[in-house]
Formats: structure tokens, sequence, C-alpha cells
């Protein structure tokens, strides 16, 4: 059995409750300030969960004394080294709020977010997840520790051109609304800026078996079984860029993701045919990049849809143009 710290219940009211499911894997210079931004919510959750990926007594004792003093906290620890999906189905099996958030350690939560998101959720009674706005923060890893970077620029968030340089590929309100999974799929969409119902997830899981795109996978998985999913304008995350990002190798992403691509394509019902030809483009993309020109020879069929394949092109180039104008502005803005 896992081990387990727990401090004092944050008590009952009449506002919903919502859990924050937070793995770590023992980055003891981030995750505090992760555990702030919790705090800080303007609409108080009522249960905080940190799942201890590191076998290590002495993470296991610091990440505990983290949490002291904070109504609600309770830590776990995994029995072995297992990955961030089993840490975060671990939360999902202690967690009482109606409402879940999954917190990456390394990521913030805007202090409005929770707030925010019910707001979705009381306009419309039947949504089953609430999906916000993000902002990309860049701290530089060779920094022996962290600044607060979150404190003084939150609120100029919406219009700190930072947000821009990291192609957050941001997806658009009708498409998730309307699509979903095709918004899963196309558009980079964090973990951390999702408030979700929990009747809505119901017996799904995070795979245990894939390294990347665990959370695409689980969000597709979801809106595959109905979910409904309502995007806000609102400023809900921020999502960090540091030297430990699992994303930080390109060249080890791009053969880590191709797991994800294939597990939708063989496990997921989906049923647009746009959506597949994408799972399929998506594979031909990442097997040319580590295989070489000779992969593509395996990925012929896709020129039996060249409407489907003209569309992703121009999307694609679209998006690109986009991106590289507004590096320009920012750059030459300054």
């Amino acid at each position: 059995m896992p081990h387990r710290t727990v401090s004092a219940s944050a008590g009952s009211t009449d506002r919903p409750s919502v859990t924050v499911i937070i793995p770590t894997v023992g980055r003891l210079s981030l995750l505090p300030e992760a555990l702030w931004s919790v705090r800080q919510q303007t609409v108080p959750v009522s249960q905080l969960l940190v799942i201890v990926d590191n076998t290590d007594p002495s993470v296991q004792a610091q990440v505990s004394a983290l949490g002291e003093g904070i109504a609600g906290f309770a830590c776990y620890t995994l029995p072995e080294g297992r990955g961030v999906s089993a840490a975060r189905n671990l939360g999902l099996e202690h967690a009482t709020g109606e409402f879940l958030v999954f917190l990456d350690d390394d990521d913030l939560l805007h202090p409005e977010m929770v707030e925010r998101a019910l707001q979705l959720f009381d306009d419309e009674p039947g949504l089953g997840a609430a999906v916000g706005r993000y902002q990309v923060l860049f701290t530089p890893s060779t920094l022996e520790e962290y600044p607060a970077v979150f404190p003084f620029n939150y609120r100029q968030a919406a219009t700190d051109p930072l947000h821009h340089v990291d192609k957050t590929n941001l997806a658009p309100a009708h498409v998730l609304a309307t699509a979903p999974t095709t918004a899963f799929l196309r558009y980079l969409i964090p973990v951390n800026s999702c408030l979700v119902k929990r009747t809505a997830i119901g017996a799904l899981r995070f795979p245990l078996e894939l390294v990347q795109g665990e959370d695409t996978y689980f969000w597709v998985r979801l809106a595959a079984q109905g979910c409904t999913f309502r995007m806000s304008a609102a400023m809900f995350a921020f999502v960090r860029r540091h030297g430990g990002n699992t994303t930080r190798s390109a060249s080890v992403y791009t053969r880590d993701i191709q797991a994800c691509y294939r597990a939708l394509q063989a496990d997921a019902p989906i049923t647009a045919a746009a959506d597949r030809f994408l799972i399929q483009l998506k594979l031909a993309y990442f097997d040319w990049k580590t295989r070489g020109p000779t992969a593509l020879s395996r990925h012929l069929g896709l020129l039996r849809h060249p409407e489907l394949l003209r569309r992703e092109v121009m999307l694609f180039a679209r998006t690109t143009l986009r991106d590289r104008r507004q590096l320009l502005r920012y750059y030459f803005s300054a």
C-alpha cells in the first residue's frame, strides 16, 4: 500500500468541492510554488493531493513537510517509481472532490482558476470540463534557486508578449466545444488548464504504458465517452519551460510520442474521418523524423485522401506563418 500523510480537513461549505492532484518526482525547488498557487485560489480547494513518485525517504519526508498546515492536504507515495500516469491514477482513487484539477509539480494555477472554471459550470450545469487559456513561463535551469516568477507577472498575463514565443498553439473555443477530439489532437491544451467533473471521468484512467502524450490520450478518450468541454477566454494556468521538462529533447519526444498516437489509433473510438487521418498523418511525420525518407513509403495510403491532406498542409502553413509573425513582432517591438 502507498505511504500516506494527511493534514487537517478543509471543512465543509456550500461551495462545490475541488480536488487538486499533483504528481511529483521530488522537484523541491519548484513544488512549493505549485502548492502556493493552489493556496492562493480565490475559491479555496477542499482537497490537495500530492503523489510522490520517488522512493527516496528523505524526498518523501520533505514533500510531506511542505503540506504541514495546509487544510485538506494529503501526501501519498507510490511503492516504486512508476511514472506520472500511475501517480495521477492514485490521486483519482483518493479524490473526494466533485471537480478535479491535474497540476504538474513545475506548473502553476492562476489564482482565479477555480473561480473562473466553476463559473462555466454555473452557466452550463451539464458541462463535463472547463478549459482556460495559459501562459508560458521561462525559468533558466542554471539557477540554483528558482525565482518566484508567479507573483509579479500573472496580473499582466493577458498582454505579456512572452506567451507567444513558445508556439502556444491555443485551441479555438468553437473547435473545443464542437469537436473536442480534434482540439486535443491538433492544439496544445495543458493538463493543468482544465477543471473536470469527476463523474465525467468515471472509470477512465491515465495510460500506464505511455511516457509522452498520456494527457492527450486521456482527454481524447474522455471526449470519446461523451464529455463536453467549454473554453474560457480567461487565464487558467501557467506552464513552465525549464531544463527539467520531459519534452526538453525534441528527438526523445519525437521517438516517445508515437506510442500515444498508436494507442489512440488502436484503442480510442474515434469516428471522424478527419481525426483518424490526422492521427495517421502525425504518425507518418514522426516516423519520417526518426527513420528518414524511406519511412514515408509505409504511409502512401495518405495520398488516397487528397482533400484531407491539402487541408492539413494549409492549416500547418497558416499556423507556422502566424507563429513567425508573432516572434518577429515580439523581437522587433523591444
